[in-house]
Formats: C-alpha cells, sequence, structure tokens
C-alpha cells in the first residue's frame, strides 16, 4: 500500500507567482502532495480560511526567497506561524535577496544558479522515495509544448500505474495555472477584460460606484516606510537597491445602506497598479490598512458601517526615477473577490 506523503504549505509573493507555479507543477508532477492558494481554493471559499486552515493542517511549509517575498508581512508571518508550531521549514532561494535572520540559520535550497540543480536538492531535501521518480522529474527531455500541457515522457522501465495519478494531477494543475496567469496578467482594459472607468481630476475628487467612494489624499516618495495603519507598524522596503517606494494615501467610503469590508491585500489586488508616464505598471508591494482579523487571519480591510471611511495606503517599489502618472484601483468587497469595479485616476498636476 503506498503511503500518501505529508501536505507541503507553498509560501510566496505574488510577484514570483510565475517561478511558483512552475515549481508547484513539477512537484506534482513527482507525486509531492502540496497546497498552493492559487490553484487549491475551490471557487466561492473563503479565501482566508482556506490558506489559514492549509497552513495548520501542513506540517511542512515551502517559503520561496525574493526580495518581493522577505518584506511580504504575509509570507513572514506564515513562517514565524509554522516555525512557531514546530513545522518543518524549507526556504527555496529563488533571487538573491537579505535573508531574514529568522531563517537565515536555516539551510536554503538555490535556484539561482539552475533550474535543474535546485530541483534536484528541493526533491532530496522533501525525501523523495523513488529515485527513479526523481531522475525523472529532474532530468527528462521535454519537448515543445509538453511543459504548458502538463504531459512528460515515460522512459521505459518506468511503471506508468505508479505514474498515472501523479500526471494527472500535474496535468490539472497546469490547466488550472495557465488559466489563472491569463487572467492574472491580462492588461488593464481591452481584449475581454471589463473597461476600466477614466476618471481625470484633483485628488481631492471623489470616485464613486454602486458601494465605493475613493479618494487619493497624499503622493509621497520615500526609501523606507513603517505602517501607519496596519496594526503591527512593520517596515517595508524596497525591492532592490535600485528602487524607490512611492506611496499613496486614499480614503474609501462606504456608500452603501449596510456594513461592509473593502478588499485590502497585495495577494488579490484585481487591476490595482501604478502607471508611470512610459507606460509601465507595477502591482502593489503592499497595502497599509486597517484589517479585520490581521493580515495573516483575513484579506479583508475593517468592517466600515454606511457611510463610514477608512484611510489606507498602498506602497510601490518602482525604479529610481520613475514618475506616476495614473492609479488604477479595483474597488471590491470582501468576499466578492472577483466582482470589483476598476477606476483610473490620473496623478499628473
Amino acid at each position: 500500500m503506498t503511503v500518501e506523503m505529508p501536505r507541503i504549505f507553498f509560501s510566496y509573493a505574488r510577484a514570483d507567482a510565475e517561478f511558483v507555479l512552475k515549481l508547484a507543477n513539477d512537484l506534482r508532477s513527482a507525486g509531492i502532495n502540496l497546497w498552493i492558494d492559487q490553484l487549491d481554493i475551490p471557487p466561492g471559499d473563503r479565501w482566508d480560511s482556506a490558506v489559514e486552515s492549509a497552513l495548520v493542517a501542513s506540517p511542512c511549509l515551502l517559503v520561496v526567497l525574493s526580495p518581493a517575498s522577505v518584506v511580504s508581512q504575509n509570507v513572514m508571518d506564515e513562517v514565524a506561524f509554522a516555525l512557531g508550531s514546530n513545522k518543518k521549514v524549507v526556504p527555496v532561494l529563488h533571487r538573491r535577496c537579505d535573508i531574514p535572520f529568522r531563517i537565515r540559520r536555516l539551510q536554503y535550497i538555490d535556484f539561482t544558479t539552475t533550474y535543474h540543480d535546485g530541483f534536484t536538492q528541493l526533491l532530496k531535501a522533501l525525501n523523495v522515495v523513488q529515485p527513479s521518480q526523481t531522475a525523472q522529474a529532474t532530468a527528462q527531455t521535454v519537448r515543445p509544448g509538453e511543459a504548458a500541457s502538463g504531459v512528460t515522457r515515460i522512459e521505459p522501465g518506468i511503471s506508468t500505474k505508479r505514474l498515472i495519478y501523479p500526471l494527472i494531477a500535474g496535468l490539472l494543475a497546469a490547466v488550472i495555472g495557465i488559466s489563472y496567469w491569463i487572467y492574472a496578467s491580462r492588461p488593464t482594459g481591452g481584449g475581454e477584460t471589463k473597461p476600466v472607468e477614466t476618471r481625470q481630476g484633483k485628488f481631492s475628487d471623489e470616485l464613486s460606484t454602486v458601494q465605493w467612494g475613493l479618494q487619493i489624499l497624499h503622493i509621497a516618495e520615500a526609501d523606507v516606510y513603517v505602517e501607519r495603519y496596519y496594526q503591527k507598524g512593520s517596515i517595508i522596503r524596497p525591492q532592490g537597491p535600485n528602487d524607490k517606494l512611492i506611496i499613496i494615501d486614499a480614503r474609501l467610503k462606504n456608500l452603501l445602506q449596510k456594513t461592509q469590508s473593502p478588499l485590502l491585500t497585495e495577494r488579490v489586488p484585481g487591476n490595482t497598479g501604478l502607471i508611470d508616464i512610459q507606460g509601465h505598471s507595477y502591482q502593489p508591494l503592499d497595502y497599509d490598512a486597517r484589517q479585520a482579523e490581521g493580515k495573516f487571519g483575513s484579506y479583508a480591510g475593517a468592517h466600515l458601517l454606511p457611510g463610514a471611511v477608512a484611510d489606507f495606503a498602498l506602497i510601490f517599489s518602482v525604479p529610481k526615477g520613475t514618475k506616476p502618472k495614473a492609479l488604477v484601483f479595483t474597488l471590491a468587497d470582501y468576499p466578492n473577490m472577483r466582482n470589483g469595479t476598476d477606476v483610473q485616476i490620473s496623478l499628473e498636476k
């Protein structure tokens, strides 16, 4: 009888989603039992509850290290919870970064040289039992188009019965992952996406939808930012030495005659992004906002009574010299994360 491997929880920053999805699909093809939010939360489920339940139930956490993840409060909260619960923590170095002290004492798997070598080391660290599966997952030749479809060649001598379930799981994960990537990376406006409401005006103008009113209060640049709204007051730094932070202070108003909570999280930003004068776009590095249950416990902002307002800040890490032109912001309520409305606000004076 085959014993199922303990489940592994993926902790990562949204900026590394392309690498993470590839790694997750490759691990599943090798028979690894893992959980990742982008692939394993069924439609209609509460996002925050699903993440928390998966983390509690998983005896092992795999954290992908990069300049984006080491400054992510969500990722560091997940790591702290895993360490405090005596779970196994496996760091994977995706991009060179300043590794936090709490993780530095752990041996990491280096993917910065070659993906092949890093994947081989990772399988060993995860105690994959079948060496033939390890060799196949890491050293097989993939024909053009095979990686996208999740179909791999089976070398003679390897039992197809032993591999059929991981292959099916890998195929399904690849299809779901590609579909999500297409959705998440689609351009703002155009194509099949919902048109963006373009509103020009001063920062103090309130741009309204049926549910929400949005005002831009202030824009500033900084080399470091200390949270002013979120309860923990964490320090946020740029993603790299050649970046700076752009901080946009804003105000949300509940326009409904019922209490609702805004969706404020960098993990589900929708189309929210900063556009510079050259047309480049940047997703938010962090949202500084009061949360209903803390950033780890919920993606929802604090509950707002009818007519009440909530101030918050959007933090972007952009190359030095970047001049902002516009802000696209997805106004959405929790838990209706996919039913938001986009507004575009000119930032040029």
